[in-house]
């Protein structure tokens, strides 16, 4: 890497700023536990309906959280 001058970041793993999909999931975990689902059924429709009311802009705030140095 070092001779093809690729930049390596260390300790990437340990930075969910850099992860927004975490964000995403802990959103989708927290509204399921005020919903709660008893069957494997009910579990999936849920998952569903939030999955689908997370918007565009949502999602692009989730990645403006991204540190610009990291942005495409």
């Amino acid at each position: 890497m070092e001779e093809n001058n690729v930049p390596f970041l260390r300790w990437v793993s340990s930075r969910p700023d850099l992860s927004p999909i975490e964000t995403l999931w802990h959103e989708m975990k927290k509204v399921l536990r005020q919903h709660p689902a008893r069957t494997v059924t009910e579990v999936r429709q849920k998952l569903q309906e939030i999955w689908d009311c997370f918007t565009p802009n949502f999602c692009q705030n989730l990645v403006n959280t991204i540190p610009k140095e990291f942005q495409p």
